[in-house]
């Protein structure tokens, strides 16, 4: 009898001890199960946090992306925030499924310049938007080159061609000195963006002392060029025609912010400032029309925009310093320019919707400096262009920016 009641107590208290084993089992299941909960929940929360810093960095993104592109059409812009609504709380949206919906806002600091060619953008993101009580915010520092055009990389430059060659290029450098004896070169280069093998025709009376380079596809068997007409210096025909990699970059030029107003400069008038002499500075006037007996004579560096035809003729512009000290720019509106008289011209004309007619006469009507348009042509003996090498180093238009640093915070 006490045997049994032995047996039956030991196996209740196996029964007990599963029932506590069980317990802690489900104990330690459900501490597991929080654990994992609790673990679930961070991990969604910092997913959706890690969500919306790219959102929000996206969103600074476009913000320094729009003052890239304003900067571009604009160069002296720097955003007056609250006064241009582009560029403060502007909406970034998107469109999924058909829908707009507006992902957050940025708002761009008025732009710095930090030296040289460097400038700093600063943009700030918010969602869902800059004057929520809620918002979230992020902010991003951006340090970038500006990137410019080389509007006189060549002699001639014709974007569509140089159709009518019938004088002669050849180069120098007026860095080191004036044009004649050591300080002559070959790289009186002309140049196209067309690829079509007869956009560029050098006649009988021609000869290009530099290379003659075609836009990129063109078909060098379908050129048909006397080589002898063209010497680069080198000894070697077969680089003497050559087809670029890309096409140059001929952006239209805008008058600039503080450039002064000036009446028609013509020598037939007396509207030219100091009876005949134009002081150093930028300018901009309808049109250039000189002929005659006429003369302007610069007392400086002058630069020109001009809106309307360019002819200069008579005894022209008379600069007594290098090319770059005459800076003429044909705006979008200028499609035709003349050179010819009796006139030595130096300087430098960039009209990229023009196009350009070169007509020389005896041993004067000749340029030194370099021509930049839609076509250029060269008409009758000795016209003569005297390519200055140092114009390389002339910047053009801002036509884009390479990131140097980038700061988020």
């Amino acid at each position: 009898m006490s045997q049994r009641i032995g047996k039956v107590r030991a196996r209740e208290g196996q029964r007990g001890m599963a029932l506590v084993a069980a317990i802690m089992c489900t104990v330690l299941v459900l501490a597991l199960g929080m654990a994992l909960v609790s673990l679930s929940t961070h991990e969604l929360k910092a997913t959706t946090e890690q969500g919306t810093n790219i959102s929000l960095r996206n969103i600074a993104e476009a913000g320094v992306d729009s003052a890239f592109r304003k900067l571009g059409t604009d160069p002296l812009w720097r955003s007056t925030n609250a006064a241009d609504p582009a560029f403060n709380n502007a909406p970034v949206k998107a469109t999924v499924d058909g829908v707009t919906k507006t992902l957050g806002t940025f708002t761009v600091d008025p732009i710095v310049e930090q030296g040289g060619d460097y400038v700093q953008v600063v943009a700030h993101a918010y969602y869902p938007n800059a004057t929520a009580a809620d918002k979230l915010a992020k902010t991003v520092r951006v340090t970038a080159y500006k990137k410019w055009s080389m509007p006189f990389s060549a002699a001639a430059f014709g974007k569509s061609g140089v159709p009518l060659a019938n004088g002669q290029t050849d180069s120098y450098n007026s860095e080191n000195g004036s044009y004649g004896g050591a300080n002559v070169g070959n790289k009186g280069d002309i140049r196209t963006d067309s690829s079509d093998p007869d956009s560029i025709d050098i006649k009988t009376q021609g000869e290009c002392n530099g290379k003659v380079i075609y836009g990129p596809g063109t078909n060098l068997n379908d050129v048909d060029l006397d080589t002898g007409r063209i010497n680069d210096g080198d000894g070697n025909e077969a680089n003497d025609i050559l087809v670029a990699p890309s096409t140059a970059t001929m952006p239209d030029v805008q008058i600039p912010a503080g450039t002064t107003a000036l009446q028609n400069v013509s020598g037939q008038s007396d509207n030219i400032l100091d009876g005949g002499i134009l002081p150093a500075g930028s300018y901009w006037c309808d049109r250039i029309d000189i002929k005659g007996t006429s003369q302007v004579i610069l007392a400086g560096k002058v630069v020109l925009y001009v809106k309307d035809r360019i002819a200069i003729g008579g005894n022209g512009i008379a600069n007594f310093g290098p090319p770059a000290n005459l800076q003429i720019y044909g705006l979008p509106t200028c499609k035709q320019v003349d050179i010819s008289g009796n006139g030595v011209l130096s300087a430098a004309v960039y009209a990229p919707q023009a196009d350009i007619v070169l007509n020389g006469s005896g041993e004067n009507g000749q340029v030194f400096g370099a021509l930049a348009g839609n076509t250029v042509s060269f008409n009758g003996k000795g016209t003569v262009l005297h390519y200055d090498e140092a114009l390389q180093k002339v910047k053009g238009t801002v036509v884009g920016f390479r990131t140097k640093t980038w700061q988020e915070g």
